[in-house]
């Protein structure tokens, strides 16, 4: 729950800004105040450089799993450009008012144009995942009554809430390419004839396979939608003669708590 946390902590902030304002301006705009100000804003701005370059690293990551596989990397791969592109323009604007902001008052309708750029960021960067939390954004209007330099450093924490969000988000898109993989501890070869027995002069034939199983993790077979028991080994006695066909499915579960089925058939011939 780091977002939800990050949302109270601005919040605070939040308050306790508009607190600094409201005696730093009824005792003569106390200059102190204000330096308070620019240093917990240069805080900010070096947690936001610290989060940026971390961002930056997993962004690296996330471009050299494309290329190893860009066929199992690729819908994660544009989604993380996805979240790139939204991210970095929403931090601009707020950039941009920052810089227009330092000596004068934020203006009712600026504050309006940021509100609805910051909600549509919260709203499609989710829309990205199925990542449940995200970070909202409140009280916006409380900026307008900020000093200017007060509010800068507002606005700087917001953006360390954007980038960590960004964090999150692309952490779960890098989850996400390893999310339908199977881990194997137990590999091994399996020679499966066509037949096991054959008359002089005819072809023996067998396929050599290589089969891997997660031992903590075994497999359920279902014939006929009953489950097989005894080591998944199927058996039935024939009363009559002919070809045979049986189909079923193999259940076998996934590290993210899902279950993926194998469908398979084969054919028997019973004869005198």
């Amino acid at each position: 729950m780091k977002n939800i946390k990050s949302i109270k902590t601005y919040l605070f902030i939040i308050i306790a800004l508009s607190i600094a304002f409201v005696f730093g301006f009824s005792f003569g705009k106390s200059s102190k105040g204000q330096n308070d100000f620019a240093l917990l804003n240069r805080k900010l701005e070096n947690s936001i450089r610290q989060t940026e370059t971390r961002n930056k690293h997993i962004y690296r990551y996330l471009d050299d799993l494309v290329c190893l596989n860009p066929v199992k990397t690729g819908e994660w791969f544009s989604k993380g450009k996805i979240v790139r592109h939204q991210t970095d323009t929403i931090i601009n604007f707020i950039q941009q008012i920052q810089e227009t902001r330092k000596t004068t008052r934020i203006s009712a309708k600026e504050i309006a144009n940021l509100q609805n750029q910051l909600d549509y960021y919260a709203k499609i960067i989710p829309n990205l995942s199925s990542y449940n939390e995200s970070i909202t954004f409140d009280s916006i209007k409380e900026l307008a009554d900020m000093s200017p330099k007060a509010f800068v450093a507002a606005l700087s924490k917001i953006q360390l809430d954007i980038k960590n969000n960004e964090t999150e988000i692309l952490r779960y898109l890098i989850n996400q390419v390893d999310a339908g993989d199977y881990r194997v501890n137990r590999m091994e070869a399996i020679v499966i004839p066509k037949s096991t027995h054959i008359r002089l002069g005819e072809t023996y034939s067998a396929q050599i396979v290589l089969a891997a199983v997660d031992t903590t993790k075994l497999p359920a077979v279902f014939m006929n939608g009953k489950l097989l028991h005894y080591n998944n080994i199927y058996e039935v006695k024939p009363t009559s003669i002919g070809t045979f066909t049986y189909t079923g499915q193999m259940s076998v579960p996934k590290d993210d708590g899902a279950t993926r089925l194998f469908p398979f058939m084969s054919t028997y011939t019973v004869s005198k």
